[in-house]
């Protein structure tokens, strides 16, 4: 039933992108922890479908002193939205501002049943082929009473 998962697309910063799925599907993005946990990071990876983005964020905490594990700095984190055959998806990721290290990030399509012929389940737009909503920009963050952008 549900078809072979493809991986979209991977990095520290995604291209927002238009997807058409021909099937229904979902849609997954996997934030994960960059190769060194005892550094703060964090990534987020946005998916839009019926009107709404969907974020989800993840990375590392930092490190906080020396009895911190670095196991406890673990924050990957993943998230997995329905897809209607016959519309246009997007998704979108990338890392914050400063951070210490960047954190990969993955999209990847699941799609649910087949095409005919042997069609691909899914295709990505080109420009002018669909209009692409853009991202939110990232909340501001308070930190020591300092405004931060993410």
């Amino acid at each position: 039933m549900i078809g072979v998962g493809v991986l979209l697309a991977s990095g520290t910063s995604i291209a927002n992108t238009v997807v058409y799925a021909q099937t229904d599907g979902f849609a997954v993005v996997q934030v994960l922890t960059p190769g060194n946990n005892g550094k703060s990071s964090f990534a987020y990876g946005y998916i839009y479908t019926i009107g709404t983005w969907f974020q989800v964020q993840g990375g590392t905490v930092g490190s906080f002193g020396s009895s911190w594990n670095p196991v406890m700095n673990n924050n990957p984190n993943s998230m997995c939205i329905p897809i209607q055959g016959g519309t246009n998806w997007q998704y979108s990721a990338g890392n914050g501002g400063g951070n210490q290290l960047n954190s990969p990030i993955q999209i990847f399509w699941f799609p649910m049943g087949s095409t005919s012929a042997g069609e691909a389940s899914y295709k990505i737009l080109k420009e002018g082929e669909a209009v692409a909503v853009p991202p939110p920009p990232l909340p501001e963050v308070h930190i020591n009473g300092k405004s931060q952008k993410g």
